[in-house]
Order: C-alpha cells, then sequence, then structure tokens
C-alpha cells in the first residue's frame, strides 16, 4: 500500500510557493498541534493568493489568526499573509504596513541571522517591494538596501533593487 503524504508544517510553505494545485489538492490536517494549523492556514492562503482567489486567502487568513496566538513565527506569517493579500487587492499603502509589521517583529525576535532562519524569506523585502508597486522608489530602495543587509544576495531583494534605482533613473 503506498503510504499517504505527511508533511512537516514547514512543507505547506514550499508547496504553497512552488506548487499550489498540490497545496490545495492535500486533505485538511487533522492534527491539532498550533504549528501544523497555522502553516497550513498560511500556505492554503498563499496557494489561493495565486490562483487568484482573495476570498478564499481571506477565509485561510482567519483561521490563521486563530492558530497564531502570540508565537512569533505565526504572528510574522499573518502579517505576510494580510500583506500579500491587501497587494493582491491593489491595496500597496495597507500591504506596507502589514509588512512592515511583520518585519519588524522578525529582526526583533530572530534577529538577521538564523540557521535555519525562523521564517523563510526576509519580510523587508516584501515592504521594499509594497513600496515599488505605490511607486515610492526611494523608499523601495531603502528598505531592498536593509533586507540585503541581513540576507546577503538575496535575488528577489536585488530585483526590487534594481527596479527602485531604475524607477528612479539611475539605471
Amino acid at each position: 500500500a503506498k503510504k499517504r503524504f505527511d508533511p512537516t508544517p514547514r512543507t505547506f510553505v514550499a508547496l504553497a510557493r512552488y506548487a499550489p494545485d498540490r497545496m490545495l489538492a492535500l486533505p485538511v490536517s487533522k492534527r491539532d498541534e498550533p504549528e501544523f494549523r497555522a502553516y497550513q492556514a498560511y500556505g492554503r492562503g498563499e496557494a489561493l493568493l495565486q490562483k487568484g482567489d482573495a476570498a478564499g486567502a481571506r477565509i485561510e487568513l482567519g483561521k490563521l489568526r486563530n492558530a497564531a496566538g502570540d508565537d512569533p513565527e505565526y504572528r510574522i506569517a499573518q502579517d505576510v499573509l494580510e500583506g500579500r493579500l491587501a497587494m493582491a487587492e491593489g491595496n500597496a499603502r495597507a500591504a506596507m504596513a502589514r509588512f512592515s509589521k511583520g518585519a519588524t517583529l522578525q529582526e526583533e525576535e530572530f534577529g538577521t541571522f538564523m540557521d535555519p532562519p525562523a521564517w523563510w524569506y526576509p519580510v523587508r523585502r516584501s515592504l521594499a517591494a509594497a513600496h515599488l508597486k505605490a511607486g515610492d522608489y526611494m523608499k523601495a530602495e531603502s528598505e531592498a538596501l536593509a533586507s540585503l543587509k541581513a540576507w546577503k544576495h538575496d535575488p528577489l531583494a536585488l530585483w526590487v533593487l534594481g527596479k527602485a534605482q531604475a524607477g528612479q533613473g539611475r539605471v
């Protein structure tokens, strides 16, 4: 008999970003641990946003809020998902507020280096991208540079930095 796939909580993040259909096809976990509930809601929300389903992502955000409690890692997940939802809905200003909160929490709770990292990417990069989307190229550049101080050579932060500099006519 084929063994059923039993993902770890962090697997939900990878599937959401790189295989959203597979993430959404997973049965809802019966495990009651907060880590599973939080990461599954986050992963489903991310996957739904990639599929263009903001309403579905909002439902998962509600589940994530219920699971998050005071754990900083889950609160970062909540800020990121709220920021991504705001970006999907065209509200860069609301996204900036959520990403700023998540980035600050990430930096205060986990510092600038942890191997493996407690959260899978530098949230400040998303803050930079929200400023870029809003057309504030100088602030986007500043936030991208701040992100790169902690996560050197991050390709997406470098991409945001390049777009921000191009927006300023500097490249």
